[in-house]
């Protein structure tokens, strides 16, 4: 759908000069553009996706540990073991190295390797607590 535009002088009105050289596109020419770039991108959030990881972390004796910490070396990302010490764990392309640790155990960085699955068990610090601190709050009527 074009218009007409009243010419004068043999001559485009001012205000429209800076479109003599460019041609107006229609909604439909532009909606494809908005498409292919919409596409482009999703292309690329495709190439690169996460992998998933998951297993079993357990103590020395092979107890199941719940709550340990998992995180991606270098990111944000983290989850945390459930109750029968599994986990799931959505790790960015590119990254090769979770560090799992536990309040009384050593800290563990553990190396993917292109692995689906890694179960391991966590060694308990050496340290021994040397003092014990009892407060007891209460009240008793004689």
């Amino acid at each position: 759908m074009r218009k007409k535009l009243p010419v004068q002088d043999g001559a485009p009105p001012t205000k429209l000069k800076f479109l003599k050289s460019y041609e107006l596109i229609s909604y439909r020419e532009f909606f494809k553009l908005i498409f292919i770039a919409a596409l482009l991108f999703t292309v690329a959030n495709v190439s690169a996706q996460t992998g998933s990881i998951s297993g079993i972390v357990k103590d020395e004796k092979g107890q199941e540990l719940p709550g340990v910490s998992i995180i991606v070396k270098g990111t944000t990302v983290g989850v945390v073991s459930n109750g029968d010490g599994r986990y799931n764990i959505n790790v960015p392309a590119g990254s090769n190295t979770l560090v799992f640790s536990f309040v009384g155990y050593v800290k563990r960085e553990e190396l993917i390797n292109n692995r689906s699955t890694i179960d391991l068990s966590l060694a308990p610090e050496g340290r021994n607590l040397n003092e014990v601190i009892v407060v007891g709050y209460g009240t008793q009527r004689k």
